[in-house]
């Protein structure tokens, strides 16, 4: 990528970005604010309000294209698990070799900055930085190194009191233990962040917090049931005064003239429930399967008629459909030609269908080639929202009706929605971020914030 001018002097602020997975809007600005003091100090002297999250919004690629300001189709990654080749059955997850464009500490690098980097996703396997980071492995069995140098690893656990992977078994964990697991994730990580804080050698700090996510997919309809023998009406409430303790504690070590940035890659909303998305192109005569199951079966356990197919789907918080193209795929019947007759077709039916109650649904669905400047490596042929995220996409097959109760992965309480959290303490005061402010801004307004050069491709705008 080139800069508006080649060689930037190092920054004279220093910049801690505490990232908040699905942290919400509705809780942070509104429901929760009065026993969030430190959230509300923050807002009190910060550009703050929602902000538009990508599409898709999750948390991959969410963050990548935070901190590189270039789509998803620029990075080449639509979400945790992407086609490998244009075979039927190979999949890869995402992982920090995807990302080959510039990130944020990137940039401090070429001005001679040093960053320290906790959990980011998308960073493992770590790649060498200037500076250090603890990489966001997959799981506490993840092979080393999972940090950048590799030296550090003891170091770091032994300052954080444990491992620093994700919940295991998140979706299907007791939800006490689970509570628990996340209250003791989110303190190891912000113990490690205070200990890297009070070090003299970095402009940047970075952590994302992966909490806030988690108790949304487990607690979201406890919050909201006001059930008087429910135990867990309270959980997302005690979670959210618990971090805004850990993030009181950090802020306390931070010099004032620090800049400080709030941030979540999307919100929560209520899960609806699921649409199958798979079953429903076998009933409208789009995917033929050899044998069709009888009991909920997943993608992996079916047997496709590939010369008959002509679309099949991945689940997830949005579906992703791919075509069965002549020429592409090694089985394909759609002539290209037919490609865009295909998804106008598929597009609307998906739009016009309604709820399981027969009610109207919010669908929308996109054309990646039409809303990403590139589509790198192999993107899906269309991506559908139900109902605004309401509904998640299910991709396994078998169920009586395409409106399942539960998520096929395992317990999901919530779904995200489109609107996360910006609080940026710049030393300007207090003001609303504007209305239309996005993800793609943060990385450009960061940049002229530490007064560094901002490349002309990013796709954001500095938020003044």
């Amino acid at each position: 990528m080139s800069a508006l001018y080649s060689k930037a002097k190092p920054p004279r602020q220093r910049l801690c970005v505490l990232g908040l997975d699905c942290l919400s809007p509705e809780l942070v600005f509104n429901e929760l604010r009065d026993v969030l003091p430190n959230l509300n100090a923050l807002i009190a002297c910060s550009l703050s309000g929602p902000i538009e999250s990508i599409n898709p919004p999750i948390t991959i690629p969410a963050w990548s294209a935070m901190l590189t300001g270039v789509d998803p189709g620029v990075l080449g990654c639509y979400g945790f698990r992407n086609r490998a080749d244009y075979s039927y059955d190979k999949r890869r997850l995402a992982s920090s070799i995807d990302i080959q464009v510039p990130t944020l500490w990137n940039y401090l690098k070429d001005a001679g900055a040093h960053s320290r980097l906790i959990s980011i996703p998308q960073t493992y396997p770590p790649k060498p930085i200037l500076g250090m980071m603890v990489s966001d492995y997959p799981s506490a069995s993840a092979p080393s190194p999972v940090t950048y140098p590799a030296s550090i690893e003891n170091e770091f656990r032994r300052i954080a009191e444990g491992e620093l992977a994700d919940v295991a078994n998140h979706r299907h964990l007791n939800l006490e233990n689970l509570k628990e697991s996340i209250h003791a994730a989110t303190r190891r990580r912000f113990r490690l962040a205070r200990a890297w804080a009070q070090e003299s050698d970095w402009t940047l700090l970075m952590l994302v917090e992966m909490g806030p996510d988690r108790m949304h997919h487990a607690f979201w309809r406890q919050h909201y049931s006001y059930e008087e023998d429910n135990p867990y009406t309270s959980a997302i409430r005690d979670y959210y005064i618990h971090l805004d303790r850990e993030i009181g504690r950090l802020l306390s070590i931070l010099a004032d003239s620090d800049i400080v940035l709030i941030i979540s890659d999307h919100g929560a909303q209520t899960n609806k429930g699921g649409i199958a998305l798979n079953q429903w192109l076998i009933d409208h005569n789009y995917l033929y399967l050899n044998h069709k199951p009888t009991s909920p079966t997943t993608w992996d356990e079916l047997s496709i008629d590939w010369p008959r197919t002509r679309i099949w789907a991945d689940g997830g918080h949005v579906g992703r459909l791919y075509f069965n193209v002549v020429g592409r795929e090694p089985q394909g019947i759609v002539q290209p030609y037919d490609i865009e007759n295909l998804a106008h077709e598929v597009g609307t039916a998906l739009c016009a269908l309604p709820g399981p109650r027969g009610e109207k649904l919010d669908t929308q669905v996109f054309i990646p080639k039409m809303i990403y400047e590139q589509t790198n490596n192999i993107a899906p042929d269309l991506i559908v929202y139900f109902d605004n995220l309401g509904f998640r996409a299910i991709g396994s097959v078998g169920y009586n009706n395409i409106y399942p109760l539960y998520n096929d992965t395992g317990r999901d309480a919530a779904n995200h929605a489109l609107k996360g959290v910006c609080i940026l303490r710049d030393g300007k005061g207090a003001r609303a971020a504007p209305n239309d402010a996005n993800l793609y801004d943060i990385l450009p307004t960061l940049l002229d914030r530490l007064n560094l050069p901002i490349p002309i491709e990013l796709h954001g705008r500095i938020l003044e």
